[in-house]
């Protein structure tokens, strides 16, 4: 079982977990002798099944081109910042994985993310403070460098699941790993 903050958008759930799942495999087979750590299925309902799939794909620069034209490189924000930022944009399918299953699962954003739920989530979940001021502070120090904020302060997976979210025509067209084996 993986958990994660369910009130967070999807996007930075992901990023945790493929951090969480590399972590996993170093500390259980750090010299990769059991291959069978390589056969990893992952089942995922609702929004669960977007972080999963997002395990398996290729960011390339698209997620990166939704927010900003600008080279990556000359962003203006700390280390930190940029370090988490580029996790949440850029990365790699996860070889290990070799299979994902998905059960009710929102792939072109959920009609129930509308005006109303938005409002209400909002009222019912917070978000740690850190996460929203660093999207914030990053607005702050790049003036004029992002046409599209909003993966950068949303505020809540209610908003991130939202079928006007730009991240889902990504998400639908990015390619995905040969090797997986998808089952919805």
């Amino acid at each position: 079982f993986y958990q994660y903050p369910t009130g967070q958008p999807f996007w930075v759930s992901a990023a945790q977990m493929r951090s969480d799942l590399a972590e996993l495999r170093n500390n259980l087979d750090p010299n990769h002798q059991f291959p069978v750590l390589d056969q990893t299925v992952l089942v995922g309902h609702s929004m669960g099944g977007l972080v999963s799939r997002m395990q398996t794909i290729e960011s390339g620069e698209e997620f990166w081109r939704i927010i900003s034209d600008a080279p990556f490189e000359e962003i203006q924000a700390s280390d930190q910042e940029k370090a988490r930022l580029a996790s949440v944009l850029f990365f790699h399918p996860n070889p290990s994985i070799q299979r994902v299953v998905t059960i009710a699962t929102p792939h072109r954003g959920s009609d129930y993310a509308n005006d109303y739920t938005q409002w209400l989530g909002r009222k019912l979940i917070q978000l740690p403070s850190g996460l929203i001021e660093m999207g914030n502070s990053l607005i702050r120090q790049n003036p004029g460098v992002f046409r599209d904020t909003e993966l950068l302060i949303t505020k809540t997976s209610i908003d991130s699941l939202s079928p006007d979210s730009p991240i889902f025509p990504v998400l639908l067209r990015s390619r995905r790993a040969p090797w997986v084996r998808y089952h919805n």
